[in-house]
């Protein structure tokens, strides 16, 4: 109960809440801070199983480094310290890409064990700094990276069309068109609100009134 307002106040500025809270900060970003350009890349990263495969030696260090320096692998996601613990580590993680991102006044956020941002500079330039992190992940974690001008990521299909932001539902192939994409971590009471809440989503997601027809 300490430790969380603790580290939400450290990293408030670099988490994202939900898919409305990262589509809202990119906006700002592309749009209201007008720092989109042209040649910008989306870059999105997802560590894979990370609560059910990241080892508590790992989720230990991670805490010791931010506390002081201001089972064996896997635990249920649904315990409250473990996912704070993981959360802890991520950022520990990032801090060197998070640092370098801010120098060159990028945007960046994470979500749980998934990230955004954008990259002004030769794409090979970014994949060394992934590269990089890869290696320093907990040798039980897997890392998936994309780079591109068009990506997808919490439902949203981002797109840089010369310096213009657009975005949109983004549709997984992989699912049939008709169903509402399932979120665990909501409570049940959304659950049962889904098509509202998809409707309000779109409106959010959707850059222009054709893609929400």
């Amino acid at each position: 109960q300490r430790l969380r307002p603790l580290f939400d106040n450290f990293s408030r500025s670099t988490t994202f809440l939900n898919g409305s809270d990262f589509i809202q900060k990119l906006q700002y970003y592309c749009i209201q801070l007008d720092l989109l350009q042209p040649k910008t890349y989306f870059a999105t990263f997802k560590i894979h199983d990370l609560y059910m495969k990241i080892s508590h030696l790992a989720l230990l260090e991670a805490l010791n480094i931010f506390l002081v320096n201001p089972l064996v692998n896997g635990s249920p996601l649904n315990l409250p310290l473990i996912e704070l613990l993981c959360h802890i580590y991520m950022h520990h993680w990032l801090y060197s890409l998070v640092t370098h991102i801010c120098l060159k006044d990028a945007f960046y956020g994470r979500y749980k064990d998934t990230g955004f941002l954008t990259w002004n500079s030769p794409i090979d330039q970014l994949q060394t700094s992934f590269n990089k992190l890869e290696q320093e992940l907990d040798s039980n974690l897997q890392m998936t990276t994309i780079i591109s001008s068009d990506v997808h990521f919490l439902h949203a299909a981002i797109e840089n069309r010369k310096g213009s932001l657009h975005t949109h539902v983004y549709h997984d192939s992989t699912i049939q068109p008709f169903l509402l994409p399932y979120d665990h971590s909501h409570p049940r009471l959304f659950h049962r609100q889904w098509f509202r809440a998809a409707l309000i989503r779109a409106g959010q997601y959707c850059s222009s009134f054709e893609d929400f027809e």
